[in-house]
């Protein structure tokens, strides 16, 4: 019994340090893309590898691809998707259904552009998928 215990915490520890070790690995090139690099990106064909549906989402916005954007987040359940589902509204003038998906995501309707709300968008998802 004493070993079992003993084996039991031995392979917890272990467990910890390979997690511990996977978190250190960049898992996609976000960790090198930057604001700029991003909205550089839009003028590909496709999205980089490894963006999140957030980013994809807001690529595809970014690209002027209203569909694929709406397509990407208008089933999820989060609030960054909802807020993403509300700019992506706005975009279209649908300022009732913007504001509606704005109170689901716990955000207020922006007072700034478009633009600067897109690029707001994509910096706070950038930093919360690089971290």
């Amino acid at each position: 019994m004493v070993k079992s215990d003993f084996s039991q915490g031995a392979l917890r520890q272990s467990n910890l340090i390979f997690i511990l070790y996977l978190k250190s690995i960049p898992r996609t090139n976000q960790h090198t893309m930057d604001l700029q690099t991003f909205v550089t990106s839009v003028k590909a064909a496709r999205p980089p590898d490894g963006l999140t549906v957030h980013l994809q989402s807001l690529w595809y916005a970014g690209k002027g691809d209203w569909d694929q954007a709406h397509e990407l987040v208008q089933d999820l359940p989060d609030r960054d998707a909802a807020h993403i589902h509300a700019y992506l509204h706005r975009v279209e003038g649908d300022q009732w259904n913007a504001d509606y998906w704005y109170r689901r995501a716990g955000e207020k309707s922006p007072a700034v552009s478009l633009e600067i709300e897109w690029e707001q968008l994509v910096s706070r998802f950038m930093s919360t998928t690089t971290k």
